[in-house]
């Protein structure tokens, strides 16, 4: 049995990142429902495209926006592909 890394339950289902299945399906929905909150509003114009931005962290050309805190669903930076996976996974409220 292993602890996950967010809410520490003990369970013999923590993957290999450390994170139960019912962590795991709330950052999934969490992210889901950003991701819809970005592209609204890239919809209706309060954001613009990414692709019409500097990535924030080299300068070049962005490609997409990357949340660093799901539950912030419009506090994004835009970034491009390599700097998004440089900069790994966004955390979440596991509570």
């Amino acid at each position: 049995m292993k602890a996950c890394r967010f809410c520490g339950t003990e369970s013999d289902y923590v993957s290999q990142r450390g994170v139960c299945c019912s962590c795991r399906n709330r950052r999934r929905e969490q992210a889901t429902a950003a991701h819809i909150a970005v592209r609204a509003a890239r919809l209706r114009g309060d954001i613009p495209n990414p692709r019409t931005l500097q990535c924030v962290d080299c300068g070049r050309q962005a490609k997409c926006y990357d949340h660093r805190d799901y539950s912030r669903t419009l506090d994004v930076s835009a970034v491009c592909w390599s700097c998004n996976g440089k900069r790994g996974f966004a955390s979440f409220s596991s509570g």
